[in-house]
């Protein structure tokens, strides 16, 4: 993904609201849905085979995910204003997309289960005291569009509870130098009433993660415990760095599980959770480990989290397969490129995909028009159609020099030069037949 608004990333690996993270999102059948700077476009690792679902024409793709039934996607755009987006959803495989809404500073969107809903995380209008980037989180109504705000004084990550009735999320309750008072809750979008799963101390950022049998949640923080239990203050904890907690359904403990981890991701099955934590170079490591964190084995170091200020989150693929970034020299520059790549949970079958991806694309987008960068088309606006290949410069390069000569084009030509070439003489010939002027005698 090209560089944008992403680049408002505060030093950890997980991100604060008004940008979105090089993240891939993938479907039942192992397809990664992409945006590119040439597109969105969805890819089969295996086949190597990629359709592209629209080209970027005057916007820059930077977000998308797969509907929960796989039949439309969300687009993201980042538009001509440097930290405002805009969101479509499109029918698969492709279609007219439609926007579905327009706004500022936002980092993160969710389809509900049911995919009635999409719930957007956005940088809240109001400043809070002591935090200038506490969040909002929206929901839009697919049905009408309709936009409301849920949730205000939050942070960015939330994650959706299977009945698409409730939202896990952490509510801002005090803020002190950065560090945040406050409780992972359970909210529930139509009442808007919160129940407190855990009382927590956290910093700008924070991962929320949700097995997918709702039996537990995992989340960052300097420190946390069950609700109503004191908690030291914020500026004690904002210098003892990040761990993961979780919190049981069952008995509603709250339990530290890693002190080397700050990012967790369930597997698709939810009996093992990938976790990563990166150093002060943006390179990291990837572990794996069981549902409840423990045996964690080392996966794979060397791993880009994060290039200056932008961040990539690591992935699964499958269950048996975990995607995630690596960087590379651009030849003849300095600056770095980002490479995909895949590995298995068994630490084997490592391989970089990006070669093939990239060759894909380009024979996908090489009969496109050039992106007019003065355009005010959106990529969002009704698709370009790819153009039929046509030989005619293949064509004009193989004829002859007589072909060549009497074609339109060089009659044309032909006809200029000779208006010069007589124009010039006629002026030469007059300025050398003119009289000279004698000069006068004395009387």
């Amino acid at each position: 993904m090209s560089k944008s608004s992403l680049s408002c990333l505060v030093g950890s690996l997980l991100f604060v609201a008004g940008c979105f993270p090089v993240e891939l999102d993938v479907n039942g059948n192992s397809e990664l849905l992409v945006a590119r700077q040439e597109g969105f476009f969805v890819y089969d690792p295996a086949s190597h085979k990629a359709s592209m679902l629209l080209a970027a024409k005057g916007e820059r793709p930077v977000f998308a995910r797969f509907a929960p039934d796989g039949r439309q996607a969300l687009l993201v755009t980042n538009t001509r204003s440097i930290d405002e987006y805009r969101f479509a959803v499109m029918n698969l495989p492709g279609s007219t997309p439609r926007t579905i809404y327009t706004g500022r500073n936002t980092a993160l969107a969710l389809f509900s289960p049911d995919g009635k809903y999409l719930a957007v995380s956005r940088v809240a209008e109001k400043e809070r005291k002591n935090a200038a980037n506490t969040n909002e989180i929206l929901l839009i109504d697919l049905a009408n569009d309709k936009t409301t705000t849920l949730l205000e004084e939050t942070l960015f990550s939330f994650r959706w509870f299977n009945d698409s009735k409730r939202l896990a999320l952490f509510k801002i309750e005090d803020t002190n130098d950065g560090a945040m008072t406050g409780h992972v809750v359970e909210f529930d979008i139509a009442t808007k009433k919160e129940k407190r799963l855990a009382s927590a101390v956290s910093g700008q950022t924070m991962c929320i993660e949700l097995r997918p049998d709702q039996q537990s949640i995992v989340f960052s923080a300097a420190n946390a415990a069950k609700p109503g239990v004191n908690l030291d203050s914020p500026e004690v904890q904002a210098g003892l760095g990040t761990s993961l907690w979780q919190w049981n359904a069952k008995d509603g403990s709250v339990t530290k599980i890693d002190d080397h981890a700050e990012y967790a991701r369930f597997s698709p099955k939810g009996d093992r959770i990938l976790l990563a934590r990166m150093d002060r170079t943006g390179q990291g490591e990837l572990r794996i480990a069981n549902a409840d964190g423990r045996g964690a084995k080392k996966l794979i170091d060397n791993v880009t989290l994060s290039i200056t200020r932008d961040v990539m989150l690591p992935g699964w693929l499958n269950d048996d397969t975990v995607y995630y970034f690596t960087t590379r020299h651009t030849y003849g520059a300095g600056e770095k490129a980002l490479a995909l790549m895949t590995i298995g949970t068994d630490g084997k079958n490592q391989k970089s995909i990006q070669a093939a991806l990239d060759h894909v694309v380009s024979q996908i987008v090489k009969n496109l028009p050039e992106p007019d960068p003065n355009s005010d088309i959106g990529v969002l606006n009704d698709p370009a159609p790819v153009p039929e290949k046509k030989e005619v410069e293949r064509a004009q390069v193989q004829r002859g020099w007589t072909a060549t000569v009497f074609s339109t084009d060089g009659l044309v030509v032909f006809a200029a030069t000779t208006l010069i070439v007589v124009v010039l003489a006629v002026f030469f010939i007059r300025r050398v037949r003119r009289p000279t002027k004698k000069p006068e005698t004395p009387a």
